[in-house]
């Protein structure tokens, strides 16, 4: 009987040790995907980086890397610039899960930053807007409702317009094999 109170024990504890850590984990995300997003409500956009943000959670877009139409890709990450007018998008050929996102965040807001000569948020992951600290999940139907709540478009003529792009490495490109090998 004792044996059976010690198993008891020790299975109560695993069982909250293991739903602690998967709590911690998710909790560690979200404020991951915070830290180099915006903290204002509402955020300027083109209309131009609009559309580019539409076909980011579509997957249907052009790739200026790689200087051709992508279909069905995988958004990864959205920066824009603070004025708008300039946006970096990283994108999975594949499922999220097949491609390395290795400090992916912080190198699509600073070629966004590179490119445009301004402080850029990631303000999109996937299928998810982030924005004042806050998440919202995307589909097609709510990507139009949240548009008028979240971004302030506008056209500025004024200020160039830069747009670009990454393709992240997927897994099964590396075989474990140096080049030179």
């Amino acid at each position: 009987m004792k044996k059976l109170k010690i198993n008891f024990f020790l299975l109560l504890i695993l069982f909250f040790f293991t739903t602690e850590v998967y709590s911690f984990n998710l909790n560690f995300k979200n404020k991951y995907l915070f830290k180099y997003s915006s903290d204002e409500n509402i955020i300027n956009i083109s209309e131009k980086n609009l559309d580019r943000l539409r076909t980011f959670f579509l997957g249907n877009f052009f790739s200026y890397e790689q200087n051709n139409f992508q279909t069905n890709a995988y958004g990864v990450y959205f920066a824009l610039s603070k004025s708008g007018n300039s946006s970096v998008m990283s994108f999975c050929n594949e499922k999220i899960d097949n491609c390395i996102l290795n400090n992916m965040q912080f190198i699509t807001k600073k070629k966004c930053e590179r490119l445009s000569a301004e402080k850029c948020f990631i303000i999109a992951t996937n299928n998810k807007i982030i924005l004042n600290k806050k998440i919202f999940n995307i589909n097609k139907n709510s990507f139009e409702q949240l548009l008028p709540s979240l971004f302030k478009i506008h056209e500025n003529q004024n200020k160039k317009q830069v747009v670009s792009d990454i393709r992240t490495v997927l897994y099964r490109d590396f075989d474990g094999k140096a080049d030179w090998e």
